[in-house]
C-alpha cells in the first residue's frame, strides 16, 4: 500500500513538472464562457484500479434533473517493444489493450446507475533466454453496476458503491480459482463548482493486495484547463481549441492472475508496470474522441506469489491510441 502511494505521488510530481512550461508559454486565461464537451468528459472523469475497466465511473458532482444517459464504448492499445530484463538474461515486449462498454441511467428517475462489461488482454512476446517460465498472454474480463446516492444531508456530497465480478487468467476461461469480486467505496464532495475532491477504496477479496485506497480532486481552473489527479490515472489537460486538446498523463496498473506454472494451475502471477508520458485528444464530433500518447515505462514486473519466481523489465517507451465512443 505504501509503494502504491509513493508511486501515484512521483507521478503526480512528474506530470506537474512536465506541465509548467505548458503554461509559461501559452498562459491562462480566466474566461466566463461555457465549457465544451472535449473539457466535461475529462472533468468528469475517474479510473478504476484495473487497467482495463479504466472508468471506475462518471463522477457524480452535480446532478441536473432530466439529465439523459447514454452508452459509453472506451477501448485502447498500448505497445511496448522489446525490452531486456533488469539483471537477468532475455527481453520481452508486451501489447496492452481493453475494451469496455457502459451504459449509464437513472434508477427511480434519481439514483444514477452504471452497468456494463469490459474485456483485457496483454500479449506477452518474450524470447527463449528468459529464466522464468511465463504465459504468453494474460486475460480477463469483467462485468458489474455502481450506483451513486445522496449523502444524508449533506449538500453536494454523494456516496458511490459498486461491485465488479471478474475472471483473471491466461485463457478466457471461467474457473473458480480466476474469481474475484471488487468492491467499491468512494465518497465525493465538491466544495465549489470548479473542484471535487474524492476518497475511498477498492476491496478485492483473496488477492495478495486486496486493499487499495483511492484519492484525489478533480479542479477545473479554467475552461481550458483541467487537472483530474485521481489514481490510477491522473491527467492534466489543456483543450487548444473546440477540436484539439494537449495532455499528461500517468497511469498505475497493478493486477494479479492466476495461471499455470509448470503443469500446475491456479499460481498467482502479479503484473506491475506505471508510465508518464503525453499527447493530443481529437474530439472528432460529439461522440468520437481519439488520443495519442506516448512516454516512458517505469517499475514494470512479473512476479508469482510464494517466491516462485519473478522477471524485472528495464524502463522503456510506450505508444498508445484510445477511442471513447458515447451513443
Amino acid at each position: 500500500m505504501r509503494r502504491r502511494v509513493s508511486q501515484y505521488v512521483f507521478i503526480i510530481i512528474c506530470l506537474l513538472f512536465l506541465l509548467c512550461p505548458v503554461l509559461r508559454a501559452q498562459g491562462v486565461s480566466d474566461k466566463e464562457a461555457a465549457k465544451d464537451l472535449a473539457v466535461e468528459k475529462v472533468k468528469d472523469r475517474v479510473l478504476d484500479d484495473n487497467a482495463y475497466r479504466q472508468k471506475l465511473s462518471e463522477i457524480i458532482s452535480k446532478q441536473e434533473e432530466g439529465e439523459e444517459y447514454k452508452s459509453e464504448v472506451d477501448a485502447y492499445m498500448r505497445y511496448m517493444p522489446m525490452s531486456s530484463l533488469r539483471d537477468q538474461p532475455g527481453k520481452i515486449s508486451v501489447i496492452h489493450s481493453a475494451a469496455e462498454y457502459n451504459y449509464l441511467f437513472k434508477a427511480f428517475k434519481k439514483i444514477p446507475v452504471q452497468v456494463g462489461f469490459g474485456a483485457g488482454y496483454i500479449n506477452l512476446n518474450k524470447n527463449e533466454a528468459v529464466p522464468v517460465s511465463l504465459p504468453t498472454k494474460l486475460t480477463g474480463f469483467s462485468f458489474g453496476a455502481q450506483a451513486t446516492f445522496p449523502c444524508f444531508n449533506v449538500d453536494n456530497a454523494y456516496l458511490r458503491f459498486g461491485v465488479t465480478p471478474s475472471f483473471e487468467g491466461e485463457d478466457w476461461q471461467i474457473r473458480s480459482s480466476n474469481f474475484s469480486i471488487p468492491m467499491l467505496a468512494l465518497a465525493i464532495y465538491q466544495p465549489m463548482e470548479k473542484l471535487t475532491l474524492v476518497g475511498g477504496f477498492l476491496f478485492t477479496p483473496g488477492t495478495e493486495d486486496s486493499f487499495v485506497g483511492i484519492g484525489g480532486l478533480i479542479y477545473t481552473p479554467t475552461d481550458k484547463l483541467s487537472f483530474n489527479l485521481i489514481p490510477p490515472r491522473p491527467t492534466i489537460t489543456y483543450q487548444l481549441t473546440k477540436i484539439i486538446s494537449l495532455f499528461l498523463e500517468g497511469n498505475l496498473f497493478n493486477n494479479e492472475y492466476k495461471v499455470s506454472k509448470d503443469g500446475i494451475k491456479g499460481k498467482s502471477l502479479t503484473y506491475n508496470e506505471w508510465d508518464v508520458g503525453g499527447g493530443i485528444n481529437l474530439t472528432v464530433n460529439k461522440s468520437i474522441d481519439i488520443s495519442l500518447s506516448a512516454g516512458n515505462m517505469f517499475n514494470r514486473y512479473l512476479k508469482y506469489s510464494d517466491s516462485l519466481g519473478k522477471v524485472d523489465i528495464k524502463n522503456g517507451p510506450y505508444m498508445q491510441c484510445r477511442v471513447e465512443i458515447t451513443f
